[in-house]
């Protein structure tokens, strides 16, 4: 996935993708990470129990992304993808102290 599809399939104004849906509200790139989740590039941290719970993956940022999404954070070293029990996608971007909490967090239960 590049920016070019993620602009074919979604409506973007301001950089949040405004197309109703899992990705509504969302940066422009989150289906791109989501994408790389699916595609087995992500440190899992949680699965969904029974359809219960959340789905958390951990996607290292590399230079290929950042020239795709030019508009990430100069720090960032990962992107914090979550799916809710309801389908919902959300992508965080994070430091390397906050991977670090967030990767605490998510051992910790």
């Amino acid at each position: 996935m590049k920016r070019a599809d993620v602009l074919k399939g979604y409506s973007v104004s301001n950089g949040r993708i405004t197309t109703l849906g899992r990705f509504e509200g969302e940066a422009i790139y989150a289906p791109y990470f989501w994408a790389a989740v699916m595609d087995g590039g992500a440190d899992e941290l949680a699965f969904m129990d029974d359809g219960g719970g959340q789905y958390a993956a951990l996607v290292e940022v590399e230079d290929k992304d950042r020239a795709e999404f030019p508009e990430l954070r100069a720090d960032t070293v990962n992107i914090l993808v979550i799916q809710s029990d309801v389908g919902f996608i959300s992508a965080t971007e994070l430091d390397e102290e906050e991977t670090v909490e967030v990767r605490r967090e998510y051992a910790d239960g």
